[in-house]
């Protein structure tokens, strides 16, 4: 998983590098059958497909939830900005419920161009109608969270693994495994 995973995130950055947009699930395909390969794992379309769809099938963490509900009652704006395709996007909110917190996904699909391009993150500005430095950016991975302040977007990383800081880019000011970075960008 985490090889499949590594592969899929070179392929976007290569793809966005050369001016090129296959989409996610196009990449995903193409990621998860070069790692079966490089693997020696015999792996059909039928199997293939079936481990990509397990994107459409995303569970948020418990935190999630009354973490958005509460930015969202404090009257805060959300949206999801993911390399996710706009039907893989839409299935997990409403798989978890989210679909009255958050504004309609911005999916790279979009702008055919995956992040940390500056025109997927430019999405966030023209949805929302405000500078960049008026949207706070949460990032699962170190990568992300660096792409999103290069931009300019007061930005927070949630964590979640553990990882290592990125060395590229400075520190992100604020860090935690959980949501709770999340609140305190939105209390700035």
């Amino acid at each position: 998983m985490a090889q499949w995973s590594s592969k899929l995130f070179e392929y976007t950055w290569l793809e966005t590098a050369a001016g090129r947009y296959s989409g996610f699930v196009a990449l995903a395909n193409a990621s998860l059958r070069q790692t079966a390969d490089a693997l020696a794992l015999p792996l059909g379309d039928a199997q293939r497909q079936t481990l990509t769809e397990q994107y459409r099938k995303l569970d948020v963490w418990p935190d999630v939830g009354p973490a958005l509900e509460r930015l969202r009652s404090a009257g805060f704006r959300l949206a999801l900005l993911s390399n996710l395709s706009d039907d893989y996007l839409l299935a997990n909110m409403s798989r978890n419920g989210l679909n009255g917190l958050l504004a309609p996904p911005l999916s790279t699909d979009r702008v055919r161009r995956f992040k940390p391009a500056t025109e997927a993150y430019g999405m966030g500005e023209a949805a929302f109608g405000a500078q960049r430095s008026e949207i706070g950016f949460a990032a699962f991975a170190g990568w992300d969270a660096v792409g999103a302040r290069w931009f300019g977007y007061p930005t927070c990383w949630v964590n979640r693994a553990g990882q290592q800081a990125e060395t590229l880019g400075g520190d992100i000011p604020l860090a935690t495994r959980d949501m709770t970075c999340v609140i305190q960008l939105a209390s700035l």
